[in-house]
């Protein structure tokens, strides 16, 4: 996805480019690329990208359900949750990289659910060099897990000397790792992690 648009979603989880103007009748995404805010409508996704070595996304988000790369920059998307909303039977569920050069930013709002399944992570918000960011805010509902044992329900990455942050605000947050070495909520990298839970918020690890 790379401009504004609609795309359908059905109960297989299959993703279907739709009209550029007007929403399919229920289970849709929409993108807005003025905004940059990815609306999830009741949606099912249980595709991911494919691993490719032909294309800079297919190397680094094979096997992401949603994913956003920036080789030289500021990755960073926001995700506004309508309804109940469901990613699975994927690597990946959402994976944001700033590969160098930049931050890793992922905000997810909105007043409805979100149940996310991957086999390693759940979601990963990564930056190889700078900051790394994720904020679940408003009335979200945020279920994070994976099947692997040793996969993580939430992963937070930063360089060594940057900056990591999971804001918890307001929303609610369910995260749960894999068996056998898997965290439900994983900080990487910088030297003090930092997760902040505001406004009743309810996080579950």
């Amino acid at each position: 996805i790379s401009a504004t648009g609609y795309w359908a979603t059905d109960d297989a989880g299959n993703v279907t480019a739709a009209a550029v103007d007007t929403p399919p009748a229920d289970n849709y995404i929409h993108y807005d690329a003025d905004t940059n805010i990815l609306t999830l409508h009741n949606a099912r996704i249980k595709k991911g990208l494919p691993f490719s070595e032909d294309t800079e996304a297919g190397s680094y988000l094979g096997g992401s359900a949603i994913g956003v790369l920036n080789q030289n920059g500021d990755a960073e998307l926001t995700i506004r949750l309508e309804g109940d909303n469901v990613i699975g039977d994927v690597s990946n569920g959402i994976y944001l990289l700033s590969y160098s050069g930049g931050k890793a930013d992922l905000t997810i709002t909105g007043g409805g659910s979100l149940d996310v399944k991957g086999s390693f992570y759940g979601i990963r918000v990564q930056s190889n060099t700078g900051d790394a960011k994720l904020t679940i805010q408003g009335e979200a509902r945020v279920a994070a897990a994976v099947t692997f044992t040793t996969g993580d329900g939430v992963t937070v990455q930063s360089a060594a000397d940057k900056d990591a942050d999971l804001t918890v605000d307001g929303a609610s947050l369910a995260a749960a790792g894999g068996s056998s070495y898997g965290a439900g909520i994983y900080f990487y990298g910088p030297d003090t992690p930092r997760l902040t839970v505001n406004n009743s918020a309810m996080v579950s690890a």
